[in-house]
């Protein structure tokens, strides 16, 4: 305490003291107090500085010193959050009866995730906002935008879908369960965007046609796809890790809820009011004149035999 209130006071303090000073723990007081020597005209540290000259000299100051305190921290992280502001709140009492003399900061790993809990729902909805918004400008680059929309629609259900299932296995939204959102929106639109491409591509008139033809060239792709996912990531379902089995909940999740949204929603969207394109209309009107050249053809046969008759 003596030590401390001298610093507080810009005091010398002698270095055989501070080195003897004890701490508990059994430590010695240098390895928590960093020294700075006394120069006139302010503490600031002179390059290269060695806090070791203060045995030659002996003019040294304590630029920063810790204590360790033992506390029973609770087990839920947000809760320590209130531990870290109570705590706080009696440091910035110190410094203020100090006259800013004093200043000081109170630190536990606990309290970085406690901190992160308290405010991980308005961070996790302005990342998965911003998330939302980025795969949207993306997909709007390379689809049309029906397409394009009911692909980021699919993703924002399938991220809702998602929260209900952690409601129902009884995950709390943490930092582990927004990380693990904000990658199933980059993993679920990978389903509905194969999909609304190969119906885009497809040279049919009909919207019955298209979804067809896209499901049967790329349906399999998307099935096979989500398979070896699932397959992959099957093993984190016997871990003890809770890290692990969560990732593992929100992964199958995603993939079962991709794949319905590549397979079965969006064929049905796609096959009722789905747009039918430029190559479409370009089939359509190129099957037209082949009818119509073929018909011509038919019709001037018999006409041109009639006259070769006629003229035998």
């Amino acid at each position: 305490d003596v030590a401390i209130a001298a610093a507080a006071a810009n005091s010398t303090v002698e270095h055989d003291n501070v080195e003897t000073f004890p701490i508990t723990g059994g430590r010695p007081h240098e390895f928590d107090v960093v020294l700075k020597p006394l120069v006139p005209g302010g503490c600031d540290m002179p390059a290269g500085f060695d806090h070791r000259e203060c045995s030659i000299s002996r003019s040294c100051i304590i630029g920063a010193s810790r204590f360790v305190l033992s506390a029973d921290l609770p087990q839920n992280m947000e809760h320590s959050f209130y531990v870290w502001q109570d705590l706080k709140a009696i440091i910035d009492d110190v410094t203020s009866e100090t006259m800013g003399r004093l200043k000081g900061f109170i630190y536990h790993v606990r309290f970085e995730f406690g901190y992160f809990d308290h405010n991980v729902v308005r961070m996790g909805l302005s990342n998965l906002a911003v998330v939302v918004v980025v795969v949207a400008l993306c997909t709007f680059c390379f689809l049309p935008a029906f397409i394009s929309a009911l692909a980021v629609f699919s993703v924002m259900c399938i991220d809702l879908q998602l929260l209900a299932v952690m409601s129902l296995v009884g995950l709390n939204f943490n930092s582990i369960s927004c990380i693990s959102l904000l990658i199933a929106l980059g993993l679920a639109i990978d389903y509905s965007v194969h999909l609304g491409h190969a119906y885009n591509a497809a040279p049919f008139p009909t919207r019955e046609e298209k979804v067809t033809h896209a499901l049967m060239t790329m349906g399999s792709s998307i099935f096979n796809a989500g398979l070896s996912t699932l397959l992959g990531t099957l093993f984190l379902a016997v871990s003890n890790s809770m890290v692990f089995r969560t990732f593992f909940i929100f992964m199958w999740g995603t993939v079962f809820l991709g794949l319905f949204s590549g397979l079965v929603f969006a064929p049905v969207v796609l096959g009722t009011i789905g747009p039918i394109g430029a190559h479409a209309v370009a089939a359509s009107e190129a099957g037209d004149d082949d009818n119509v050249d073929g018909a011509s053809a038919k019709l001037s046969a018999p006409t041109q035999g009639g006259r070769n008759e006629q003229m035998h």
